[in-house]
């Protein structure tokens, strides 16, 4: 097991040690703040590190006990015995799917009979509010982002202290396909500079982002919920020009690029764009140019920065 994957079964090791604890606390006295508050950043800090990694199955499993958990943080639910039971089990499920994660193995048909019928449990506690009747009430509680897939434009940029941080950015990016999918992805690597004033130990790249869901806003957030602070983001309806503008007013040489990468909210928005950018006969040829020129580039500063080490 290499250093970073140690790291991470002790780090679950320590979690699952806080859930015990809070849970045992609670079973013993009473429902509290403090218990509930360990309890609930235990889950979340599992289903976090766990999506760095690309353990779906664990942050599968975390993100729905999390969510129940948040019902009861909030004070939508009390915390009652059984709840305390199932919530036990759920801490002795997710040592086992850490486990077979760490191996690289999928759930047995035991493990997998175990996990479908904790999950449904815990959907089962959530406040009746959540549950959506076919009747005149609907409208009261549909969220107008999560009705139907959107599109959405994601950018973000890395702060230069971001690899100080520990955390994988790509890891990250794979919580995307619990949620919707990438249609459309540009790696921003122009920020990157001259082999003279170039610190290897500061992030220098950034991301921009396509991506059909029918999540809202916040859960999309949610995603970046570790590195706030370490990005500078922006989220907003693909088909929002406003926003569109304000972007690449801020991002020289930004709006090229889109246009280079086929981002068809760019292409279809109001903002002017020379036609001959456009012509569908020269358009892939400028991609697949460009694309090879930035790899290239982005290859040579860094090879040659490690050479200067």
């Amino acid at each position: 097991m290499d250093e970073e994957l140690e790291l991470f079964r002790e780090d679950v090791d320590e979690q699952l040690g806080f859930m015990e604890n809070a849970l045992i606390s609670m079973q013993e006295s009473s429902e509290n703040e403090d218990d509930l508050g360990a309890l609930f950043r235990a889950m979340h800090t599992i289903k976090g590190t766990a999506g760095m990694f690309n353990f779906t199955d664990v942050v599968s499993f975390a993100h729905v006990a999390e969510s129940l958990l948040s019902e009861v943080r909030d004070g939508k639910l009390a915390l009652s015995e059984n709840m305390i039971d199932i919530f036990f089990k759920s801490q002795d499920h997710m040592q086992v799917l850490v486990t077979l994660a760490l191996a690289s193995k999928g759930l047995d048909t035991s493990t997998q009979a175990t996990n479908d019928e904790l999950l449904a449990t815990l959907k089962s506690m959530m406040p009746d509010a959540k549950i959506v009747d076919a009747g005149a009430k609907a409208e009261e509680i549909a969220d107008e982002n999560s009705s139907e897939n959107t599109l959405w434009h994601i950018s973000f940029r890395l702060k230069a202290h971001f690899f100080s941080t520990g955390m994988d950015v790509i890891n990250i990016l794979s919580f995307f396909d619990l949620l919707g999918s990438i249609e459309n992805k540009l790696f921003i690597e122009h920020n990157i500079p001259q082999i003279d004033s170039l610190n290897p130990t500061e992030a220098y790249l950034g991301y921009e982002i396509l991506f059909l869901t029918d999540a809202t806003y916040a859960e999309i957030e949610e995603i970046f919920e570790f590195i706030l602070d370490d990005i500078s983001l922006e989220i907003f309806k693909a088909d929002d020009d406003v926003m569109l503008e304000a972007l690449l007013n801020t991002q020289e040489g930004l709006k090229q690029k889109l246009l280079n990468a086929k981002f068809s909210n760019l292409i279809n928005s109001r903002s002017e764009v020379k036609e001959e950018t456009l012509k569908a006969d020269t358009l892939s040829e400028v991609v697949e140019e460009n694309e090879a020129k930035e790899v290239k580039e982005v290859k040579k500063k860094l090879f040659t920065s490690s050479r200067l080490k």
